[in-house]
């Protein structure tokens, strides 16, 4: 197995380090009510959030439309770069205090954010540009987008791991047979933004990165970048680990965020990870590190959350019956997190017949137009690598000390399904910003705010929608 991992330069910055900029919003006139009152077994409860914050947003700018030769037209995505710098400066600003509003309304504990943007064009992107605190408060598009946030907010400390990555970079040929174009209405006349033969952004538009915003309920204990070598051909893989400890108990959370690849890549980054994650829990609980009065007493758990770009699992029959088709094309590559469900699939009793079914289909989904630019060709290596992860998994899983193991559940589904009275709106369907949390857990409330978020809309705060869900955690390892 080829998992190397190395440790990123990591920054964290409490929220008094940065006091002499921060700026106070009033919290909407609506805050959701919290249960964090301890459970009666001496458990705690938690509410988490994850927000893709797509870079630089452009919110509420003109919608984007791709023109050819002819003056005919076709939607595009609300991709950055796609829009002028002054559109992506407008739009960043406009959503600073919205945004606060919201993680002020939804008061979470924990807030996990992915497309953590820093920098402008031209400039050099970079793990120290991520992690500038220079620029926060001043009033310019290129300073930390969760750093920005944080100034303002009350009560939150902020972790921030570069993922290093220059984001939004344009080619030489990417306006060639289609110009870039907006409209300000339906109606509307078109108005060109990249012409044809334009490279706006040759270099790309910012740095990214993971940021963690938690309250001062949880007090931080180790924060870090962790690189998986994942696949056939060693792809590097990304994510954040920190460590919490939940003030006044002897609780410890160990949460990873996670931004995931798509089709195959997606389904080898999430064995990988889960591998990688059940590692530092088995020498977390082993080592059992002075962080509390009575280490032999503290307690873990585990949560995941991101946009891991891929579905829930879910199938039309119980793998066990043999025939099974699943009723969307992506819903088998995120089967890894949760890896049993209860009544519906069990990749643990995969037999050596229904295993060979699995590869088939695997192989026939990377194959079809869905996310075709993500299609890999050399799929059959790539599925020969995960289910040997696969096999290890669960043979490591299977030893005592082995913590994490198919304990996971994505909490707004348990939520959705259990839910009788006063519930929310239905979940999204193929909602891809998932939060995971011990199956035994009890999840308490959940929901799924900007519902109107599209990859091609610009009226919510991001092309993302924002989840939270609060759990109840009870004993741990």
């Amino acid at each position: 197995m080829r998992i190397a991992m190395s440790f990123r330069k990591i920054f964290f910055a409490s929220f008094a380090t940065i006091a002499a900029t921060t700026l106070f919003f009033p919290a909407a006139a609506v805050t959701i009510e919290s249960t964090h009152s301890p459970s009666p077994g001496n458990g705690f409860s938690l509410r988490m959030a994850s927000f893709n914050l797509h870079g630089y947003h452009p919110f509420q700018a003109p919608r984007r439309f791709w023109q050819n030769q002819r003056g005919e037209l076709r939607p595009a995505f609300s991709s950055p770069f796609f829009f002028s710098w002054e559109e992506l400066t407008r739009g960043e600003m406009r959503r600073r205090e919205p945004l606060a509003q919201l993680v002020n309304r939804v008061a979470p504990d924990l807030l996990l954010l992915q497309e953590v943007a820093a920098g402008r064009p031209g400039e050099e992107l970079n793990c120290a540009t991520f992690e500038d605190t220079t620029r926060v408060g001043q009033g310019e598009l290129g300073a930390n987008t969760a750093l920005e946030l944080q100034s303002r907010l009350s009560g939150y400390g902020v972790l921030l791991a570069c993922r290093g990555n220059r984001a939004w970079v344009t080619e030489a040929d990417q306006f060639t047979a289609e110009r870039m174009v907006r409209r300000a209405s339906p109606e509307g006349a078109p108005e060109v933004v990249f012409d044809h033969g334009s490279n706006p952004y040759p270099e790309g538009i910012l740095v990214e990165g993971f940021a963690i915003l938690h309250s001062n309920r949880l007090r931080n204990i180790h924060n870090e970048a962790r690189t998986l070598q994942v696949g056939p051909d060693a792809e590097n893989f990304v994510y954040q680990l920190a460590e919490f400890a939940v003030v006044g108990t002897e609780h410890i959370v160990v949460v990873a965020n996670v931004h995931g690849g798509h089709k195959l890549r997606n389904f080898a980054q999430s064995l990988a990870l889960r591998r990688d994650i059940n590692r530092y829990l088995s020498a977390r609980h082993q080592s059992k590190s002075n962080v509390s009065p009575n280490p032999g007493e503290q307690h873990l758990h585990l949560v995941v959350g991101g946009d891991i770009n891929e579905a829930l699992a879910h199938f039309s029959e119980p793998p066990q019956s043999g025939s099974f088709i699943p009723p969307r094309t992506d819903l088998w590559f995120a089967a890894p997190w949760e890896l049993a469900r209860p009544g519906v699939f069990d990749l643990r009793s995969l037999s050596p017949r229904l295993r060979e079914r699995w590869r088939r289909e695997l192989s026939f989904q990377n194959q079809l137009p869905y996310k075709g630019w993500a299609t890999v060709e050399n799929a059959e290596e790539w599925i020969n690598w995960s289910l040997i992860q696969l096999d290890a998994l669960l043979q490591e899983s299977r030893r005592p000390e082995a913590l994490g193991g198919w304990a996971l559940m994505e909490t707004l589904q348990r939520f959705f399904n259990r839910c009788e009275n006063n519930c929310p709106a239905p979940l999204r369907d193929n909602r891809i910003d998932l939060i995971f949390a011990p199956q035994g857990s009890q999840v308490v409330a959940a929901d799924e705010m900007e519902r109107h978020a599209t990859w091609w809309s610009t009226e919510a705060l991001s092309d993302h929608p924002f989840v939270w869900a609060e759990a109840v955690f009870e004993g741990g390892h």
